[in-house]
């Protein structure tokens, strides 16, 4: 396969944005469709400051691939960073509220991995044109006044997120991308979903965040 397959450019289709599904695509052929599944409140600690509102989105990501050719998507990924737009009147432009970018962090070890074949616990192959590979990804938001910024009023925004596909070893890439050239193109690029629309409730009453209170 060759490496411009891992060229991604994101477009985002507003057609569905109402309904809270929101696609991304790449002119590769690798689409995925973000919807969100979940909202839940609770109170966190934030620099020293105790009982801070945040809210937690679940998204679901699901993958479909219309190119011919096989791609091989890593289990394990990471949030880079999220956007927050306030939403304008249907003649303004979103305006960016808030954009929080998060440290990167190795989450395995590139060179352990089976340089042979794409392990599947750690791997998806997606075949030329299917879909069924689908995930699941938490964004933690904090609502309240903190070392983040102002509160956030209650009210509907859009929530964008990159997404890194690689959070490993950079140097161990290209002799994966090589060993496994027969199984597919070995996805590394971020990609960014959304943005999809969220709603946050600043009133919402909440308890200790599990496992922070």
């Amino acid at each position: 396969m060759s490496q411009q397959c891992e060229r991604v450019i994101i477009f985002v289709f507003s057609a569905l944005l109402l309904a809270g599904v929101s696609l991304a695509q790449s002119p590769t052929g690798l689409v995925v469709e973000s919807e969100v599944v979940r909202t839940s409140y609770c109170l966190t600690e934030v620099s020293g400051v105790r009982n801070v509102l945040s809210v937690k989105i679940t998204l679901r990501l699901s993958y479909r691939n219309t190119s011919n050719g096989a791609v091989i998507l890593p289990r394990l990924t990471q949030i880079r960073q999220y956007t927050l737009y306030s939403i304008g009147l249907p003649s303004s432009v979103n305006r960016e509220e808030r954009l929080i970018r998060f440290k990167p962090f190795e989450m395995f070890d590139g060179d352990k991995l089976d340089e042979y074949r794409p392990d599947p616990e750690f791997f998806d192959v997606l075949e030329p044109n299917s879909s069924g590979v689908s995930r699941q990804d938490e964004v933690d938001i904090v609502v309240g006044a903190s070392s983040f910024g102002e509160s956030l009023p209650t009210g509907d925004r859009m929530l964008s997120v990159e997404i890194d596909h690689w959070p490993a070893n950079p140097e161990s890439l290209p002799r994966l991308q090589s060993r496994w050239d027969k199984y597919g193109t070995l996805w590394s690029k971020p990609i960014v979903v959304g943005p999809v629309k969220i709603h946050i409730d600043a009133g919402t009453p909440a308890k200790g965040c599990p496992g922070v209170m």
